[in-house]
């Protein structure tokens, strides 16, 4: 089991606070790379992929990645993903009445 952060509405938030603040991909990238300690960021490819609504669109991606792309629009954490907890296919499943 672990946590992962999955794109609200199909990331139309996203969008959105992108637009508000006059940020393409390649600059959301880039502001993502000032604000990661490491200096490494998001790929643009992840970040094109996490806004699209293409059908190659994905859906989850990292708490660190979450984390750095709403700070680098200036959103409040939880406002553009949320988090989620995936079994993998070994990991002992939750009983029926804890879902």
């Amino acid at each position: 089991m672990h946590l992962t952060a999955r794109r609200i509405d199909g990331g139309a938030p996203l969008r959105e606070a992108k637009e508000r603040r006059s940020v393409g991909l390649a600059d959301l990238a880039g502001l993502t790379a000032e604000l990661d300690p490491t200096g490494v960021g998001i790929s643009f490819q992840l970040v094109a992929c996490l806004a699209t609504r293409s059908r190659w669109a994905r859906e989850t991606t990292s708490l660190r990645a979450a984390a750095l792309i709403e700070d680098a629009l200036g959103c409040t954490r939880g406002t553009l993903f949320e988090q989620v907890t995936v079994y993998a296919k070994n990991d002992p499943q939750p009983e029926w009445s804890a879902l």
